[in-house]
């Protein structure tokens, strides 16, 4: 008579995942990339949308230059764009970052 080869135990199964890497703080460039993406989504033309340039911000003590640090951050600047009808407006914004999170969002201020 044939004996058949016990089959090997199967190998169990993780009953938890793998803790997922810890995501890296952002840098103040990839912090306004981000916002400024956000806020294309609203706006009504985002192809005229024209945010502070690099000269404006560039100073860390401008008041449109975005503020990072391992806790978070912040970014007030301001938006030039095209409305419905065309007319160019200058709208201003806060974008907060929180670095626990990782999130980031746009918050319009009211005219």
């Amino acid at each position: 008579m044939l004996q058949r080869a016990a089959s090997a135990a199967p190998t169990p199964t993780p009953t938890s995942t793998p803790a997922p890497a810890p995501r890296k703080a952002i840098d103040g460039i990839e912090f306004k990339v981000t916002c400024e993406d956000l806020v294309e989504r609203q706006l009504k033309s985002p192809r005229s949308a024209k945010f502070p340039s690099a000269w404006e911000w560039a100073d860390k003590s401008s008041p449109v230059a975005p503020r990072v640090n391992a806790d978070g951050g912040v970014w007030d600047p301001y938006v030039d764009a095209q409305n419905s009808f065309g007319a160019e407006l200058r709208t201003r914004f806060t974008c907060p970052y929180d670095a626990a999170t990782h999130r980031i969002a746009v918050d319009f201020e009211e005219p």
